[in-house]
């Protein structure tokens, strides 16, 4: 997310973490940004709503897209056939 010159950067290990995985985990960060776009607009002070929004909601974003990469993990260990199966991998 860029604004007013600033950039959110997110370092994983790439030994550890995979594109795929990655990608997820943006995706679902970038969800909660836009999220709190379209509500600070909506309610008509962007700066003050994203800056309450950025304290509760962006750990959660980091939370929930590591937790989808851990599950991600999983079923490629134990049903990665099925997921070739169904085109994912």
């Amino acid at each position: 997310a860029i604004q007013a010159g600033r950039e959110v950067r997110i370092m994983v290990k790439p030994d550890q973490v995979s594109e795929d995985q990655m990608v997820l985990l943006a995706r679902d960060l970038l969800t909660y940004v836009t999220t709190s776009v379209q509500l600070g607009v909506v309610h008509g002070n962007f700066g003050e709503y994203l800056a309450i929004f950025a304290v509760t909601q962006i750990p959660l974003a980091i939370a929930e897209g590591l937790l989808t990469v851990v599950v991600f993990n999983v079923l490629e260990k134990y049903s990665a056939a099925e997921l070739q199966e169904l085109s994912v991998l």
